[in-house]
């Protein structure tokens, strides 16, 4: 039981009042104990322990851990996720070994840096509260839940929290989009327009990553998420095995990608899809610039197409930075309102506001290919749009 009721994020309208935890024990020949853990397992693994789970390890020597892995991803299509039990026998490895479990898979590094997670809801007061105290114990970096039904409240109260703390801690974000429990209260759920406005936002604010902005199995949306944003993105903590993990991997879902040992299949799957990410990124690595050339591509087309819906309005196409959406029907609605304030007798302060006035009469829009701009640089591109622009100085 827990002290006090604790509303999760990922459970909303349901406080969380017990924490069930399975503790998975493995016992050598040799006496060796070996230990794993893992939270909200045990109900689920108790009917298929004496049946799916203890054959797998019986008589097994502790050394046969992919033996055992492959075992485990039989058993876990029956029940909840096994994989606990592996961590033990890991845990009995090393102990034989004499070595801890991360020098065992290679030793890369002996230290990495840990960041406070938190997993509710809370005024801002509150949870400068918290970053004082993280910042105080020691912590580098905090991670905040976005999980209102307004993310752009959540956006607001991340901002005012980034503001109070500074460059004291970096904040990264979890918009907990992956999954959804069905409970007493739901969550708006984001979809990929809606997550890259949302993106755009907390790229001004400077924030380190947004975990889990859209449904863990949505590929295709992932992917094109992180095309149009410059945040990394991260997830995966829930998915499981290798060939899911792959599909991540093919799509380019996500620039980190957050497995969980006890969640997403042990240290034998984890390390295979670690494997695959680090190869894939020689890839990604060649594809940066090509991505970082269809972002500007996908913006300055967006201006572009925003100045031509002006021009037939009779309006500047000058305007076009301020108005332009992520989508062409986004820009539509804001050339719309662009027109009707004007309409309303309220140019004056609308022009003022952006710096300049209404033409006197329409002026052509600037002509641009496609094709071409596809062929351009991030810089040739930019360059192009300054050239347009200079054209546009003549037409306020």
């Amino acid at each position: 039981p827990l002290p006090h009721p604790f509303p999760s994020t990922w459970n909303p309208g349901n406080p969380e009042t017990k924490l069930f935890v399975t503790i998975a024990e493995i016992i050598t020949d040799d006496g060796i104990h070996g230990y794993g853990a893992a939270c909200d397992s045990s109900q689920l693994l108790a009917g298929i322990w004496d049946t799916h789970i203890r054959p797998l390890v019986i008589g097994k020597e502790i050394t046969q851990v992919e033996a055992i892995n492959t075992g485990l991803v039989n058993a876990s299509l029956y029940a909840y996720r096994p994989w606990c039990v592996e961590v033990a026998v890991w845990d009995a490895l090393g102990k034989y070994a004499n070595l801890p479990i991360y020098k065992m898979l290679g030793g890369v590094q002996d230290k990495v840096l840990a960041y406070a997670s938190t997993g509710s809801l809370k005024s801002v007061e509150e949870r400068v509260e918290d970053a004082e105290r993280y910042i105080a114990e020691g912590f580098k970096m905090m991670k905040l839940r976005a999980h209102h039904d307004d993310p752009f409240e959540d956006v607001r109260i991340i901002a005012e929290i980034k503001k109070r703390v500074g460059d004291k801690l970096k904040i990264a974000v979890d918009a907990n989009q992956g999954w959804f429990f069905t409970g007493k209260r739901s969550v708006a759920k984001w979809d990929l327009k809606k997550a890259l406005n949302v993106c755009r936002a907390f790229e001004e604010i400077g924030i380190e990553w947004i975990e889990e902005p859209l449904y863990g199995y949505d590929f295709e949306g992932l992917a094109e998420l992180r095309k149009r944003t410059t945040l990394h993105v991260a997830g995966g903590e829930l998915n499981a095995q290798v060939h899911e993990y792959r599909d991540l991997i093919k799509h380019n879902c996500f620039d980190i990608y957050q497995m969980d040992v006890v969640l997403s299949g042990g240290f034998v799957q984890n390390r295979k899809v670690a494997a695959m990410a680090e190869a894939e990124q020689a890839f990604a690595q060649r594809t940066a610039e090509q991505n970082e050339r269809e972002r500007q591509f996908d913006r300055r087309v967006r201006q572009m197409e925003a100045a031509e819906l002006l021009t037939q309005r009779g309006l500047s196409p000058k305007f076009a930075p301020w108005l332009t959406g992520s989508t062409p029907e986004e820009s539509q609605e804001r050339v719309d309102a662009f027109q009707a304030a004007f309409q309303a007798g309220v140019a004056e302060t609308v022009t003022a506001r952006m710096a300049g006035a209404a033409p006197a009469e329409p002026t052509p829009s600037p002509a641009y290919d496609r094709e071409v701009l596809r062929g351009m640089s991030p810089r040739e591109i930019n360059a192009h749009w300054a050239e347009i622009q200079n054209t546009l100085k003549g037409s306020v």
